[in-house]
């Protein structure tokens, strides 16, 4: 019993680590943003301005999964914790499932101008 707690544990501090890594990401490019769209010539659209964002969290969250595979397995191999790092793995590897399935199912991004 315990070592199926040990596994769901690490499976959700994998999840949890892919997560977090990706807000810290969304949040730099949230503040890079906002400079390029105060500083810019045009007059700034709430519905645009938004919409950047969403594709911004959206694709962030997509590569953060994609990357997390391989930064999961590179840390495998130089690091000590080699359970927790396959954890991070398998959870970039369902994340990554999820996106590609939802990226599929759902319309092509458009640009709101």
């Amino acid at each position: 019993m315990s070592m199926i707690t040990e596994f769901f544990q690490n499976l959700l501090a994998g999840f949890a680590w892919i997560i977090i890594f990706s807000l810290v990401i969304w949040m730099g490019g949230l503040v890079v943003l906002l400079i390029m769209e105060l500083f810019s010539p045009n007059e700034l659209f709430i519905k645009e301005y938004l919409w950047k964002v969403w594709k911004m969290f959206r694709t962030i969250f997509e590569w953060s999964s994609y990357g997390g595979i391989i930064a999961g397995l590179v840390m495998t191999q130089t690091s000590g914790e080699v359970y927790s790092n396959v954890m991070i793995s398998l959870a970039a590897v369902i994340l990554s499932v999820f996106h590609l399935s939802w990226r599929k199912q759902s319309k092509p991004i458009r640009d709101v101008t």
